[in-house]
This record gives structure tokens, C-alpha cells and sequence, in this order.
């Protein structure tokens, strides 16, 4: 039986419209953070990292990002810290999946727009989704978010560069106490007497 022809452009809010734009666009961003952030630590050029990835998954971008980190001399140390921002990235791929992918119906008198999302992976083929518009724009935030963390722990200083800088502070801290007038201790008074 064919399924009814329906308008999801009047199905929906212009509220649940405008969610779904701002999570399918800061995803776009943040899929090319991932990308050029592989290439920027493998050396590739950003054109050619695109061409070798883009045919990937993300969960196989992760994979990639997480072996060339290990694999590079001037990068592994940040290899520690990753697993908090892949699973925070993780995350927000899951959301903004079934949003993005999603078929939605029309919102009900809450305002929740409800549909089925398709997972392509797990056990189940068929899951049953609801956000409002508002929680949809919180999902955006939380990929921009992602974004933000994923470029933190990019631009971590080195552990050479740490040693320097707090060095640097140092040496700052005493030119410091050099320059500044000694100051005489207070003379004590005796106790009054009795």
C-alpha cells in the first residue's frame, strides 16, 4: 500500500524547521573540524585529507583521527585526552542523526514533534524519536560544543611548550620580586607594661 503524500514542510513548525536546520548546519561544521583535523595532524593537505576521509563514516573518522594522533611524533601526547572528546563527539552524532534523519509527523499540542528514526547500526531497525524545537536548538549548542571541545584539545600546548611557558612565568615572577623596593619589617613594640 502506498503511503499518502504529505507536505513536511507544513507538517512541522517553522520553530521544528529552523531546529532542524541549525543541527544539520553546525554538524557541517564540526564534520569538517574533524576532517581538517586529521589532516592538520597527519600533514595532509586539507584538500587531499577530504578526498582520502570523506568516503568514511564518522565513527570511522574518530577511528582515523585517534590512529594518526597515536602515530605522530609531534601529537601522540595528546592521544590521553581523547576519549573524553570522541565520546563527547559520539554523542552528539547520535542526536543529530535522528533528528536529521528522521521522519516526522506533526507536532502534537505539547509542541513535540514526533517521528521514527532509522538507526543504521544496533539491533533495532525502527525507534521512535520526540523534541521539541527548543530541545532541537539545544542539540545544535551541544554540536557547536563539540566543536569548541575538539578544537581545546587541538590547540593543548605541548608538553615542552607548558614546560616553557610556566618557566617563563617564573623567571617573570622573580624579575618581579628583584625590581620591587624591600620593605622593612615592622619594628615590634614592646607590650605595655602593667
Amino acid at each position: 500500500m502506498a503511503r499518502p503524500k504529505r507536505d513536511i514542510l507544513k507538517a512541522l513548525t517553522p520553530a521544528h524547521l529552523k531546529g532542524i536546520g541549525e543541527v544539520a548546519a553546525t554538524w557541517a561544521d564540526l564534520e569538517f573540524s574533524v576532517i581538517h583535523t586529521i589532516g592538520w595532524i597527519a600533514e595532509i593537505e586539507t584538500g587531499k585529507i577530504i578526498a582520502l576521509v570523506s568516503p568514511n563514516n564518522f565513527a570511522a573518522w574518530l577511528d582515523i583521527l585517534e590512529r594518526v594522533t597515536e602515530l605522530s611524533d609531534k601529537h601522540n601526547f595528546r592521544l590521553a585526552d581523547f576519549k573524553a572528546v570522541r565520546n563527547q563527539l559520539k554523542l552528539v552524532n547520535t542526536e543529530r542523526n535522528k533528528i536529521v534523519h528522521g521522519t516526522w509527523l506533526p507536532p502534537a499540542e505539547d509542541k513535540t514533534a514526533i517521528g521514527l528514526g532509522m538507526p543504521k547500526r544496533g539491533r533495532k531497525s525502527v525507534i521512535g524519536i520526540s523534541y521539541t524545537a527548543l530541545q532541537m536548538r539545544n542539540i545544535a549548542k551541544q554540536i557547536a560544543d563539540a566543536d569548541k571541545a575538539l578544537h581545546a584539545w587541538l590547540t593543548k600546548p605541548t608538553p615542552e611548550l607548558q614546560r616553557n611557558m610556566l618557566a617563563a612565568a617564573v623567571r617573570d615572577y622573580q624579575k618581579t620580586r628583584q625590581k620591587s623596593p624591600k620593605r622593612k619589617a615592622p619594628q615590634q613594640s614592646s607590650p605595655p607594661s602593667k
